[in-house]
């Protein structure tokens, strides 16, 4: 696979480089497929392995367009221990040189700044150059709308901010 950004899945040629962690023969689900499952179900909404998972077996029509998916979808344990064992150096360079290519043909980027960890509540410091590159002069910054009250069922939209209703919610699956 090329290098090239945008077109297709020019992207998963980032990652050849990333060294697969499980033994050739006992794989029934490749990484190019496990990326493209979790790429697409984040892109979705998906905030976990379970979330991912269901993604995938939701919209296994859609993503059999781009990957064959064989054996069908992984299960969140899968996803969970084969990125758990995947070297995060390499998989971080590969993410951030396939990044950069996107940002390569814009003019204008909405920058993320790098301040606090998602729900740690710690400061990020140094700041991870993942975040950090988006930082560049000419971005324009913005700050993230305000979502509108949801639902018990309902999710926000990426990015967005919600404030949680005060007292006792209940469980979804109640």
């Amino acid at each position: 696979m090329g290098r090239a950004a945008g077109h297709g899945l020019g992207w998963l040629g980032f990652f050849e480089e990333v060294a697969e962690p499980r033994q050739k023969a006992k794989v029934l689900y490749p990484l190019p497929e496990l990326l493209v499952c979790c790429l697409v179900g984040v892109l979705c909404g998906a905030e976990g392995w379970v979330d991912v998972e269901e993604y995938g077996e939701a919209k296994l029509d859609f993503l059999r367009r781009f990957v064959p998916f064989d054996h069908g979808i992984a299960s969140h344990d899968t996803f969970s221990d084969v990125f758990n064992a995947l070297d995060p150096e390499g998989f971080k360079a590969a993410f951030i040189a396939w990044t950069a290519t996107l940002q390569e043909n814009v003019r204008e980027i909405v920058a993320i700044k790098p301040g606090r960890a998602r729900r740690t509540g710690q400061a990020c410091f140094p700041p991870d150059p993942l975040l950090h590159h988006l930082d560049r002069p000419g971005c324009r910054r913005v700050r993230p709308r305000r979502a509108p009250a949801l639902g018990d069922r309902e999710r926000p939209p990426l990015g967005s901010r919600c404030r949680l209703p005060r007292g006792r919610v209940p469980h979804p699956k109640a």
